[in-house]
């Protein structure tokens, strides 16, 4: 006989599962278990350990698990799941491989008939706007 099967249950864990079975036989609809009831398992599995204690009580491993693992034996929240996550990877956003060139002023031009112009002018660059706008309107006139 392998030595996890030589394990036997504790007099008190003993109780624990009959008031367990007999609260899942006189339930008449499928509902949660007790906090109190998870709080006496919760006990249990930190002293006796979590897979001896789920087996012998007849509860969710993993329900358990996040049960001990709270230190409440309450209900597990999002938060305590989330908290089991061991590892998150971060990827750091892809670096530009040249540098966005600087901008300088943009000029935008409508004429009365809705045609547009738009001129980008790099960094440091001049333009005589007064020209410009004599030129654009006498074209259209």
């Amino acid at each position: 006989m392998r030595q996890r099967d030589k394990f036997e249950i504790p007099v008190e864990m003993a109780k624990v599962r009959r008031d367990i079975e007999e609260w899942r036989s006189t339930r008449t609809k499928r509902c949660r278990l007790p906090d109190w009831l998870w709080e006496a398992a919760a006990t249990f599995g930190r002293t006796h350990g979590i897979y001896r204690t789920a087996r012998a009580l007849h509860v969710s491993y993993e329900s358990l698990k996040y049960r001990v693992a709270s230190g409440t034996g309450g209900r597990p929240t999002d938060t305590m799941r989330q908290a089991a996550v061991p590892f998150v990877e971060l990827r750091p956003a892809p670096l530009a491989t040249t540098p966005a060139p600087a901008r300088g002023p943009e000029v935008e031009l409508v004429g009365v008939q809705g045609e547009r112009m738009v001129i980008r002018l790099a960094a440091g660059q001049h333009l005589d706007l007064p020209a410009l706008a004599k030129a654009f309107q006498g074209r259209w006139a």
